[in-house]
Parts: C-alpha cells; structure tokens; sequence
C-alpha cells in the first residue's frame, strides 16, 4: 500500500458536481455541417483535378479548406462541455479545458435565459440557456459550489448575451455548409 501527499494549490481539479453538454439539436448540425463540408469540399477538388489550369481554380481549391475548417471548429465547440466542481467552473472537453476558479467569481447572476458570472477582472462570463442541456439545474449547482448567485426575474441585457456564442456559431456552421454546396455546385456546373 502506497499513499500520495500532493500539496494544496498545483492545479489539480477537484471533483464534477455536475456536467452541461451543448444541446443535441446543435451537436446534430456541427455534424451535418463537417459532413457536408467534407462531402462538397471533396466533389469540390474532384472538378477542380479535372479542369484544373483554369484562373478560378485556386479559389475552388482553397475554400473548401477554409469552410470545412469553419465546420471543424464549431463541432469542436460543440462536443464541450461545462462542470461544475467545488473549486468552480470548467470549460472544455475531459483533457483539455479552461477553469475559472469559485473564488475568482464574485457573483453569479442568474436571468430567465442564461447566468452571467463577474469576475474581480474583465467582463462577465455569459452562459446562454439556449447553449447548454439541463441547464436549469446550473443556478443550483452555482449555489452547491458556494459561488453568490443574484436571482433575477427579467432576461438578460444585450451586452450580456453578446458574451454568448451559440447562435452566432449555429449561423457560422449554416453559413459554412451552405457555402459549400454553391461552391460544389459552381465547380460541377463548370465547363
């Protein structure tokens, strides 16, 4: 038998009280989106193997990298997660992610769509509703963390949500999926 004394303080995480993926309607799209990147991005560099030589082939040649990037990175986005441990917050996937510690977080105001958490530095940190299952259970776990939540009945202010990334990543991967396609198509229809 062997024991470990590891000091206080050297970064190690304490334990999840509670995880928050991204909803299951938007991990369905960053896939759809990846795939139908990938899927025009590879008709897309067929064409352009056929008539290359042309002047516009290096756009059909580059941009279906840069879209499928796009897609690759809301999908990344999408499979993390948020926990909520004793020792505060993580954002990230299960190796790698980014803490904000409980005694770094001054207050945790709680509105009808999101909670936003104040730090004693830089701006609030907004957690929409909409960008995360379960997360009427969030407040509670706040509180369980001994993190102070304000309760407010209203929605949240505009420059709240602007912190938020969802619908603006759901746009991204609806914008990336359908440039794809025109591209495909304007390769294909090539003469």
């Amino acid at each position: 038998m062997s024991a470990v004394d590891v000091p206080p303080g050297i970064g190690l995480v304490g334990a999840a009280m509670q995880r928050f993926d991204a909803p299951r309607h938007a991990l369905r799209l960053a896939r759809a989106a990846v795939f139908i990147c990938v899927g025009c991005g590879a008709a897309t560099w067929v064409m352009v193997a056929r008539h290359h030589g042309t002047a516009d082939q290096s756009v059909y040649a580059v941009m279906p990298l840069a879209l499928t990037s796009f897609a690759v990175l809301g999908w990344l986005i999408r499979t993390s997660s948020i926990t909520v441990a004793r020792d505060g917050l993580r954002w990230g996937w299960r190796s790698v992610a980014f803490t904000r510690r409980a005694e770094t977080i001054v207050e945790a105001t709680s509105y009808q769509d999101g909670v936003a958490l104040a730090g004693r530095r830089g701006a609030p940190w907004f957690l929409a509703a909409a960008d995360w299952q379960h997360f009427s259970d969030l407040v509670r776990q706040l509180q369980r963390a001994q993190i102070p939540v304000v309760h407010r009945t209203e929605r949240a202010p505009w420059r709240a949500k602007m912190q938020s990334y969802g619908r603006a990543l759901d746009l991204l991967l609806v914008a990336s999926s359908l440039g794809s396609m025109a591209l495909a198509i304007a390769a294909l229809s090539q003469p």
